[in-house]
């Protein structure tokens, strides 16, 4: 195993972090590899969208890795005994949008149907405006995309439906619920979610659009409050340590995290994936990634040693390639 050998990269990891910024001449990328002592190894290649190196310690936009903070948090409250994985998210909340029967469960795997708002996000995102979207009303009126429990489907629209669900049950925007119950207990300095919360301003990123978009924005698209699917900020020592956390107990019970764990043929558990066919044998990796204008970012954690990686870039560009070769370097013979 190559992991720990040094607190700066090691030559190979660095040619790892060349070849990935190669492979998008408009941004750079980031390697930082934890190990189960706290030992860092990082990598960094290429610039920001200001011309300066990246930073190890700077903050990023990391999209969907905020839906693991949100099903901590509705965890938590399933733990406190204030609501049960099964129960009809209907008893909450009366949101016209979540169809009768769907649970917190299948809101949190993405079983629920609850239409998702992102490609008519990106549609409207293209057009740079100048106010923040309203997600929810960019479905308004749309109908389930199937029953409760019948199919998969990535829906970000679940986890904005969680958000409330925080709020209804705690009395608190979810913003002050998640500082409350993670972030603070954590010391996560450098986390927020933006558009509810002030914080260290993210890395400038490449203003291109997701990798399977039809070519680049020359604009950002401001964030709304509440954006409990994806609006959070944060760097890769704070991401180390929440991962650390979830995965040692420390946030919700032994029960809650079996239950987000247990993942479906997708590799999708609660708030939570696992890689059903990591590119290096012996290895169980659970982790998150995160998409959005401009970013890209993932989170692993391998179960066996305790050891995390965090992979970033200020670019919209697919880095699933990047991820296997890093994988590979920590933990190939």
């Amino acid at each position: 195993m190559a992991l720990g050998l040094a607190s700066c990269a090691p030559p190979a990891l660095q040619e790892v972090a060349v070849a990935g910024a190669a492979e998008r001449a408009d941004g750079g990328v980031l390697i930082v590899i934890t190990d189960p002592k706290g030992g860092r190894t990082v990598a960094t290649a290429g610039l920001d969208a200001s011309g300066l190196p990246l930073d190890p310690d700077a903050t990023w936009r990391i999209g969907s890795i905020t839906k693991t903070f949100t099903a901590i948090v509705v965890l938590q409250l399933v733990d406190e005994g204030r609501i049960d994985l099964d129960d009809d998210i209907g008893q909450y909340l009366d949101n016209p949008l979540v169809p009768t029967g769907a649970t917190v469960r299948h809101l949190l795997q993405h079983t629920s149907g609850v239409p998702d708002y992102t490609p008519r996000y990106n549609e409207v995102a293209r057009s740079c405006p100048e106010n923040a979207i309203d997600p929810f009303a960019l479905v308004a009126g749309e109908r389930p995309a199937f029953a409760p429990g019948a199919e998969w489907q990535y829906s970000n629209t679940n986890y904005l439906v969680l958000g409330q669900l925080i709020e209804a049950l705690t009395g608190l925007p979810p913003a002050s619920a998640i500082r409350e119950r993670v972030i603070g207990p954590l010391g996560l300095g450098a986390t927020y979610l933006e558009g509810s919360e002030d914080g260290p301003p993210p890395v400038p990123a490449v203003a291109d659009f997701y990798d399977s978009g039809p070519g680049p924005i020359t604009c950002g698209t401001p964030v709304w409050a509440n954006a409990t699917d994806g609006g959070m900020i944060s760097n890769a020592q704070d991401l180390d340590t929440f991962f650390r956390a979830v995965f040692g107990g420390q946030l919700v019970s032994a029960s809650s995290l079996a239950a987000m764990l247990e993942t479906n043929e997708f590799g999708y558990g609660l708030g939570m994936s696992r890689l059903l066919e990591p590119p290096v044998e012996g290895v169980e990796i659970y982790g998150n990634g995160g998409g959005v204008v401009g970013y890209k970012s993932i989170v692993l954690y391998e179960s066996t040693t305790g050891t995390t990686i965090v992979v970033m870039s200020p670019t919209g560009h697919e880095i699933g390639r990047l991820q296997t070769r890093v994988i590979e370097w920590a933990f190939g013979s």
